[in-house]
């Protein structure tokens, strides 16, 4: 199952929504490799009851309940797994990476205007100047 991280839907910054699921996650990582040392012992090696599957991208290890497979068999087949905290991860660097690109636009874009903006300012200006030479020259013949 590839990676797919999810992208904001709506314009609408998504900070203070990013930062509090962070939070929560944070939370809840430290709750479970709590529950990880107290199931496997200070060693970190899980048991029958709570076995474990170690994510592809990190190389954190995760129980079982916690991943789409049945049981260890099936997570032996070779099928690429990706933990809750890295496919988090991966999607709020998209995230970041989409903003980037959407500042890097309008960023380019307001160069352009200002520099039409500019351009068109210079145009009526030399308009205007020339206006006052004409006038000028008739005042002084």
């Amino acid at each position: 199952m590839p990676l797919q991280p999810a992208t904001p839907t709506s314009g609408k910054p998504l900070t203070k929504r990013v930062n509090k699921q962070l939070t929560q996650d944070n939370e809840d990582t430290q709750s479970n490799e709590d529950a990880h040392e107290a199931a496997a012992g200070k060693s970190g090696e899980a048991d029958e009851r709570n076995p474990n599957v170690r994510c592809d991208s990190c190389g954190r290890w995760v129980f079982l309940d916690e991943t789409p497979f049945e049981d260890l068999t099936s997570a032996a087949k070779g099928d690429p797994f990706v933990c809750a905290i890295c496919f988090r991860l991966a999607a709020l660097n998209a995230w970041v990476g989409a903003g980037r690109e959407d500042f890097a636009r309008n960023e380019a874009r307001g160069v352009e205007k200002w520099q039409l903006a500019v351009a068109n300012l210079t145009k009526r200006l030399d308009i205007e100047t020339a206006t006052w030479e004409k006038e000028r020259n008739t005042l002084e013949h």
